[in-house]
């Protein structure tokens, strides 16, 4: 907590705004890349293709990225079935719960792991893979999201807290 207090007065930046600020650059670096590699991957064609070897690929790396690869599989799954997306029916509350309880049923039991490149094909496998090349960027989303923090609270942040204040308080009191 320290090591926040001090870069908050180093930086000149309310240490709320600068974890908010934190947050908000975290969700963007996120959401962008995903759509991004999204249809990168569309327009190479390169989603079954990656499914396939990390199907095929074997050691730490190989089982890392096949654990993305079903994460981001269930992922597509859930969503699709949200919004009728990636080829996947509409579903309504009651079939969105079904879903869940089958996906925990199959993470128990493995069932998926063996023939993860037939599970997953078309815009699903785009899906995975923008999916798994975005949490394979961590460390890098993390890193850009700490470096524009100060920045972003300051043009961002702090304007919209002190006009949402303006318009809140009292006229005889100050905007901190």
């Amino acid at each position: 907590m320290e090591l926040l207090t001090r870069l908050s007065q180093r930086t000149g930046t309310p240490l709320p705004s600068l974890i908010v600020s934190f947050g908000v650059l975290h969700e963007i670096t996120a959401v962008a890349p995903l759509f991004g590699f999204f249809f990168a991957s569309r327009w190479l064609g390169v989603g079954q293709a990656t499914v396939d070897w990390a199907a095929r690929s074997e050691g730490w790396g190989g089982e890392m990225m096949r654990g993305w690869m079903r994460d981001g599989g269930e992922m597509a799954e859930r969503v699709g079935g949200k919004y009728g997306w990636f080829g996947y029916e509409k579903m309504d509350k009651a079939g969105r719960d079904r879903l869940k309880e089958e996906q925990k049923k199959r993470k128990e039991t493995g069932e998926q792991a063996a023939q993860l490149g037939t599970w997953i094909a078309g815009d699903v496998a785009n899906v995975v893979v923008a999916y798994g090349l975005t949490k394979a960027i961590m460390p890098i989303r993390i890193g850009l999201s700490l470096y524009l923090a100060p920045w972003f609270s300051r043009s961002a942040v702090e304007p919209a807290r002190k006009a949402i204040w303006r318009v809140f308080s009292r006229k005889d009191r100050p905007i901190p």
